[in-house]
């Protein structure tokens, strides 16, 4: 559902099922945000940001995502998270900051002008 709620906005969305798979869409393609679930299969969002840093990948900002409030939102920026979403989220809000965040970094771009590499 998130998906739809991006494109409703008039933003390019892609999907990935668990942090491994998430990691390789980031390496093969182009992106201006990446919003992900703290909490996926395989990789969490933090060790998929870790692998990132590593790999001086982590140039796009990272909204994170989770329902686990014991996560510190000063914890996850440190690791390199750009924000941080505590579920259940309110839906304005995080679209208003993915708006902002796209029309920062100069990605006004309709659906069928996004670039990948």
């Amino acid at each position: 559902i998130l998906k739809l709620w991006i494109e409703s906005r008039g933003h390019a969305a892609y999907e990935s099922g668990n942090g491994a798979d998430a990691i390789d869409l980031i390496l093969r393609g182009y992106y201006d945000l990446v919003l992900m679930d703290y909490w996926m299969p395989y990789l969490n969002g933090g060790q998929v940001i870790k692998v990132l840093k590593e790999m001086s990948k982590l140039r796009v900002p990272i909204f994170l995502m989770t329902g686990e409030k014991t996560l510190l939102r000063q914890d996850l920026i440190l690791l390199g998270a750009t924000d941080v979403f505590y579920k259940p989220f309110d839906k304005e809000k995080l679209l208003d900051a993915v708006d902002a965040v796209l029309k920062n970094n100069g990605s006004d771009a309709p659906l069928d002008k996004v670039h990948k590499k």
